[in-house]
């Protein structure tokens, strides 16, 4: 199962899901198929190839590597069901002003990039929002988010896809916390998540962390390079 994309003439491409049914595993299918997507890629043109796997998956990540992709972060699914209040967590006034908007907007910060992660991209967040930090008017960092209603309008869940500052801001921190906080809407008592953040990015993950959140599964990003003429 595969999707591609194309940002700033290099294509990009995911594997979705590669499934056996049980009774056919071992028997060297995976390895089979793996190589057979790689034909499609290099038909298809495609210059990086990525892929997640969870991370206690080890015989799917052996054949990921057999094939040529490699290990290059890890992503973290953490969550938190108390309210934010609950741990004494206060959103004081600050220099920071926050606005709120829909996902697609992300895309006009200058340091907004297509993510590795795949799923954490405004593109691919049906009905997502966003909340953008500014200092003086500058943009600081944003933070890409859905929220879930049940059928009465009452919030049950809120999940956090991406949170970035802007390169070489002094407080990166104070801009991600200020960011979550608007997010996560403390106070109200619902499901709150954080999906595929890398570890690489450590200032969220403590973040996250000094807030409640735990990782309860983990997976590895993998990447495959393809030499494209």
């Amino acid at each position: 199962m595969n999707s591609f994309r194309e940002y700033d003439g290099v294509k990009l491409a995911r594997n979705s899901g590669t499934a056996i049914a049980p009774d056919f595993r071992g028997k060297g299918l995976g390895k089979s198929m793996m190589e057979k997507n790689s034909e499609l890629y290099e038909k298809q043109g495609v210059h990086r190839a990525y892929l997640e796997a969870i991370s206690t998956n080890t015989a799917a990540i052996r054949l990921y590597q057999s094939v040529g992709y490699v290990i290059i972060d890890r992503l973290l699914i953490m969550s938190n069901e108390q309210s934010l209040e609950e741990l004494n967590v206060q959103n004081a006034a600050s220099t920071y002003t926050l606005v709120r908007g829909q996902a697609a907007e992300v895309a006009s910060a200058a340091f907004y990039l297509p993510g590795e992660v795949w799923q954490t991209d405004a593109s691919n967040i049906r009905d997502g929002e966003c909340v953008f930090v500014y200092k003086e008017e500058k943009l600081a960092g944003y933070g890409l988010f859905k929220r879930v209603f049940d059928a009465a309008g009452s919030l049950t869940a809120i999940t956090l896809f991406r949170c970035e500052v802007a390169p070489g801001h002094p407080d990166a921190k104070e801009v991600l916390k200020r960011a979550v906080l608007e997010i996560m809407q403390p106070g109200h008592a619902c499901k709150r998540s954080a999906f595929n953040i890398r570890a690489s990015h450590k200032e969220l993950v403590e973040v996250l962390t000094e807030l409640g959140f735990n990782a309860g599964m983990e997976q590895v990003l993998m990447v495959r390079e393809y030499n494209v003429e």
